[in-house]
């Protein structure tokens, strides 16, 4: 059998792809092409797919102009070809084409007066066909075709990178890519053909090695230890997510970093503060568009909507709240909505939507209401005109007299308290990822939220389940529902914050509050002798002595080497302002662990940068309570 038909040991059939990567290219694409060409190994298996914006005059050369850099076949795609792998296809001139079962399909391009997106349009079938076989890769270009699509296949699993936009001879495009904050990768054209074949050969893509989800089952201890730096970082729980949902995203990570066992990504983890960022955002990367579903948003609008606005009354609030909101358009989009049958029905009321995320960053940038001109091509054009204007810089931003109705909060939907009083609730592509158990839990919690006889909003592939019963449907297929009954439903609602479990390194305290770590409502002297004994018990190192907020109470001995320099100004006393940066995770990490386990905790073999010297040192942490009432004061070490 040839190199082609095999990856990493693994056969596949000889004419079958291993993976479809779809390349986006504009102005500046050539150079940018013959330089990922050039450095491309021809035998990883996969097929190539090279979509360029090409004037319709333009008779193209670009077949002769490529096969110059690779010893890989070159062709024009011919309308239902089936693709072969270490094979280049390119998109022929005033064409658009999707790839569907293997088989690359022209149409004609549609009319000029309308926005033509083929890298769009490619990458968007790429994602339904291939899922996560599909790699996208956005080069040197002007606009933001293929943004859009990107978003489709990080959806879909698939790897996503851009072009290095200094090395662009238009950096247009990948900037749009990279703006939107899901590139996987932003690389060079001539350190894409290295990445890709590590990607592609790495076990857990070949196949070599089982699927990350059946070694979970067997490393609990592994993926509670990294939930636990989930929590510290972004104050989420991610245990409450689908199994299946955590090992793919895990699995991309690990690709990403090449690394082959959980064990070595945790180690990973501890070591590379960043790669923990990464992975929580990669767990809360939420697609969304305006109007995401054209059927179910012309339903909102025609009955929907105008219920809502026309039972309302002249000193009545109409209230929406967008659960999982996460980049804002749809929150906005019902916004629109409300503002367009206003208008309509000639009433003037007043309208909150409650956008709420558990992902801060995301709702940060939403306040602002400011995107791409890519959005052109889902919103008609007279409601970009009325509800839209034009910043310097280029894209759209929402008028203020809209973007005044919308409220953007951080929120998580799992086990936060729910908003009341809503007329309509929209909850969309976010069940989807989370366990039985977290599902009715955010159920009971929309089903509170709404008044009686208003409207819940899902997303396409989900449902009520046992809930059904308490609500009337309107629309199974496009998942609209009405709340029949002002009833309590039979799963608690009761609700803890995340937040009570983990401090939040960015509240520094006033000068109140760290009086109050002194002398508040105990008497220091007194409150930590029995603290004292412990340690002289156990003979300690340096130590600190937290209090169950985790501020910093006492010192003992000299932990100058593992904590920061104190900068003028106010100061923190929380453990997550004084360690030293590289060691920050691990330690919150351990205080967690401590804290829900009710056990010490010893990690060994850690270092840290101190002084310019490398300090290599183990670390202890423990819980311990003044005496055994549940609400006593608790402290750690």
């Amino acid at each position: 059998m040839s190199n082609s038909s095999k990856i990493a040991g693994k056969p596949t059939e000889p004419d079958v792809p291993s993976h479809y990567i779809g390349i986006g290219a504009s102005a500046g694409g050539l150079e940018a092409l013959q330089a990922l060409l050039q450095n491309l190994p021809v035998d990883t298996g996969a097929c190539f797919v090279i979509v360029q914006h090409l004037s319709p005059d333009f008779k193209s050369m670009m077949l002769e102009l490529l096969s110059k850099h690779t010893t890989m076949t070159v062709e024009n795609v011919i309308d239902g070809v089936r693709t072969a792998p270490n094979t280049i296809y390119l998109l022929p001139p005033k064409k658009n084409m999707v790839v569907s079962k293997g088989e690359l399909l022209l149409t004609d391009k549609v009319s000029q007066k309308v926005l033509n997106l083929p890298i769009d349009v490619f990458f968007r079938s790429l994602a339904e066909d291939q899922q996560h076989q599909a790699i996208g890769i956005i080069l040197s270009g002007t606009g933001s075709d293929g943004s859009r699509g990107l978003k489709a296949l990080k959806e879909a699993g698939a790897l996503v990178i851009a072009q290095e936009p200094d090395s662009a001879k238009f950096n247009g495009m990948p900037n749009s890519a990279i703006n939107t904050g899901i590139v996987d990768l932003i690389l060079r054209p001539e350190d894409m053909g290295a990445q890709l074949e590590s990607y592609i050969r790495h076990p857990l893509v070949s196949g070599k090695s089982a699927a990350l989800s059946e070694a979970m089952d067997s490393s609990r201890d592994v993926m509670t230890e990294i939930f636990n730096l989930l929590k510290v970082k972004s104050d989420i729980d991610f245990s409450s997510y689908k199994s299946g949902t955590i090992a793919r995203r895990i699995e991309r990570r690990m690709t990403i970093k090449q690394v082959t066992s959980l064990r070595e990504y945790l180690s990973l983890l501890f070591k590379d503060i960043y790669e923990v960022t990464y992975l929580s955002r990669e767990l809360l990367i939420g697609v969304t568009r305006f109007f995401r579903d054209d059927a179910a948003f012309e339903k909102l609008a025609s009955e929907i909507i105008p219920q809502i606005v026309s039972e309302s009354k002249p000193n009545h609030l109409i209230r929406v709240w967008v659960a999982a909101c996460s980049s804002g358009e749809e929150a906005y989009s019902i916004a629109i909505l409300l503002a367009e049958e206003l208008r309509k029905q000639e009433l003037s009321r007043e309208v909150k939507v409650f956008a709420t995320d558990v992902n801060a960053t995301a709702i940060t940038d939403s306040g602002a209401g400011l995107y791409s001109e890519e959005i052109v091509n889902d919103i008609p054009p007279e409601l970009i005109e009325r509800y839209f204007t034009q910043p310097a810089g280029g894209g759209f931003q929402i008028t203020p007299e809209l973007r005044h109705m919308v409220v953007f909060a951080k929120h998580n939907v799992i086990t936060d308290p729910p908003f009341s009083n809503m007329d309509l609730v929209t909850c969309r592509n976010v069940l989807i990822y989370f366990q039985l158990e977290a599902q009715k839990r955010v159920i009971a919690s929309l089903h509170f939220a709404l008044k009686k006889n208003a409207y819940l909003f899902l997303g396409s592939s989900e449902n009520l389940g046992d809930f059904s019963m308490y609500f009337e449907t309107i629309s199974e297929r496009l998942k609209i529902y009405l709340k029949k009954d002002d009833i309590k439903l039979p799963v608690s609602t009761t609700r803890v914050s995340a937040s009570s479990n983990t401090a939040n390194a960015n509240d520094i305290p006033t000068i109140t509050d760290l009086m109050k770590s002194y002398r508040g409502n105990f008497s220091t002297a007194n409150s930590l002798n029995f603290v004292n004994e412990a340690l002289i018990d156990q003979f300690l190192p340096p130590c600190i002595i937290l209090d169950d907020d985790l501020q910093a109470m006492h010192v003992y001995g000299d932990v100058s080497l593992f904590t920061m320099r104190m900068a003028p100004g106010r100061i923190s006393t929380q453990i997550s302002d004084l360690v030293n940066e590289d060691i920050r995770i691990p330690i919150l990490s351990a205080i967690q662990r401590a804290k829900n386990k009710g056990e010490e905790v010893y990690f060994t073999e850690m270092q840290t940068i101190s002084h310019d010297s490398t300090v290599q040192f183990s670390l202890r942490v423990k819980k311990v309570k003044e005496h055994d009432l549940a609400n006593a004061p608790g402290y750690f070490w």
